[in-house]
């Protein structure tokens, strides 16, 4: 040990100024580097706690871990806390009912308060309502935070036009991000469910942008009834699609099929109203006979026979006489009405009726003992396609071909194993305790090569010198033998302040011998 400090200080002393200076440098970088290293490897591993937090529950939170004594790091509206206490710190806080979501629940209720007026009463239970809505809709993905504020008009004796109506307003933070329609329209339901009165078109929801993502649904009524038609579609699509699938898959093998259905259906709502007579079940149903008879008598003056009878005077004719005539009538009529049978047939046609139907299938081709691909016969082909149209109902009076069409082509099938291969962005967070621990074991033995490297050159050179340096003794030496020209040249270039000090040794020496 004595040996290797004397080395090393004899080392030390025949160092210049700047290789003194690079020494201590390298091994104070090395050293810094080194530590770390090892501060970093040593620490403990941070996991999330709660993130996307406001203020108050930041704060909140924040006072339980450090009662705790639990180490925790604050990075935005998140905080980290190790692994292994992250468990328990839940528990704690939800004890606690923390996180509260920026708002006060039904917690408000938990205390007992004597001499409460109804107002607050019912201003407490508003704020309630407010709050757990709040807190809902935080849960929906892409909404960071929200607030709900309800406003529910007083109960008056004098019902005032548009003033019994309760509205409410939804602000919500998406952190940058749009929001989509479905969800702004899921916000808008579930707070007029969970209002007394409230209805849906009096809910306005606004982002942290300024933007009211509400007035687009309201805008758009005719789109979203369109969309709402789109999506119904693509279900019965959908179904049929899965239907032809899950049939075919036994017969071709797992994966090796695929069915894509279109379908054309009418949207349009009818009503349809028929009566049907049936003439041939006639019955009477009222018949009325009335008989009517009537007899008139009618006489009438005669005049007499004769000339004298017909004269302007009448002259001495004899008097006229009265002559009578009978007349007997008789009416008899006869009504008969007739009850029919007929059948009333009301027909609705509700929306969402297939009209038409057609089928696209892809079946993967078949492969023998030795993996080589056998094509399918065409009645192999027309049996699927038989089977196919059976499943989705097609008509015997339409033609199948026009309406299922069955494909037989191979597939690129992907290998298990690269699937199954986790990325490498996952391989990095599985194994980034022990890449961690690698590199900082790497770094430091890298930097420890580096040193010794140094040392040892450093070390060479000075045993390169050395020969000229060594003390002078009574035996005399010859020192021309052992310093040849090529050696000083080479000294020369490579170092020359060593080269100096070699030289200034030798004149000393020298003297020191002619003395």
């Amino acid at each position: 040990m004595n040996n290797v400090v004397e080395q090393f200080t004899q080392f030390w002393k025949e160092l210049g100024t700047n290789q003194k200076v690079s020494v201590i440098l390298a091994g104070l970088f090395i050293f810094g580097i080194m530590g770390a290293l090892l501060w970093w490897s040593g620490r403990p591993q941070m996991s999330l706690l709660y993130g996307e937090l406001d203020n108050e529950d930041l704060s909140a939170i924040v006072k339980v871990v450090q009662d705790n004594g639990v180490q925790y790091e604050i990075r935005g509206n998140a905080v980290y806390v190790p692994r292994e206490s992250m468990s328990q710190l839940r528990m704690d806080l939800a004890s606690q009912g923390l996180p509260e979501g920026g708002g006060v629940g039904f917690e408000i209720f938990d205390q007992t308060n004597f001499g409460i007026s109804d107002f607050v009463q019912r201003t407490n239970y508003m704020r309630a309502i407010q709050g757990e809505l709040a807190r809902t809709i935080t849960q929906i993905n892409g909404v960071r935070s929200a607030r709900v504020m309800v406003v529910q008009p007083e109960s008056r004796l004098v019902v005032t036009p548009g003033g019994s109506r309760p509205t409410a307003s939804v602000f919500v933070e998406t952190g940058g991000k749009p929001i989509a329609l479905d969800a702004v329209n899921s916000i808008r339901f579930l707070v007029a469910n969970a209002v007394e009165g409230l209805n849906v078109d009096d809910v306005a929801v606004v982002d942290n942008r300024g933007n009211v993502l509400s007035e687009a649904l309201r805008t758009d009524e005719g789109l979203a009834e369109v969309t709402g038609q789109l999506k119904f579609r693509r279900e019965i699509e959908r179904y049929y699609s899965q239907k032809v699938e899950s049939m075919l898959m036994p017969v071709v093998g797992p994966g090796g099929v695929v069915a894509r259905v279109s379908v054309e259906v009418n949207t349009d709502a009818a009503t349809r109203t028929e009566v049907i007579y049936d003439p041939e079940s006639q019955v009477i149903r009222q018949e009325s006979v009335s008989e009517d008879t009537n007899q008139s008598q009618e006489s009438r003056p005669t005049q007499g026979a004769g000339v004298a009878a017909n004269l302007p005077d009448g002259g001495d004719a004899a008097p006229s006489s009265e002559a009578s005539s009978t007349t007997n009538e008789s009416r008899k009529e006869r009504q008969t009405s007739y009850e029919i049978n007929s059948t009333r047939v009301e027909v609705v046609q509700a929306p969402g009726t297939i009209q038409r139907m057609t089928a696209s299938v892809v079946v993967a081709q078949q492969l023998d003992a030795e993996g080589t691909p056998v094509i399918r016969t065409p009645e192999e082909i027309s049996r699927l396609q038989r089977m196919v149209g059976n499943a989705l109902g097609v008509a015997p009076d339409q033609r199948l071909e026009d309406l299922v069409t069955v494909q037989e082509m191979p597939f690129m099938v992907a290998d298990e194993a690269e699937e199954a291969k986790p990325g490498f962005v996952e391989m990095l967070f599985q194994y980034q305790e022990f890449i961690r621990n690698f590199l900082a074991l790497g770094v430091a033995i890298v930097m420890f090569g580096i040193f010794l490297r140094l040392l040892q050159r450093q070390k060479t050179d000075f045993e390169i010198v050395q020969p000229t340096q060594e003390k002078p003794t009574n035996e005399p030496r010859d020192v021309t033998p052992k310093l040849t020209p090529e050696l000083l040249n080479e000294l020369i270039q490579s170092k020359p302040q060593n080269v100096s000090m070699a030289l200034k040794n030798w004149v000393t020496e020298g003297q020191g011998n002619k003395g």
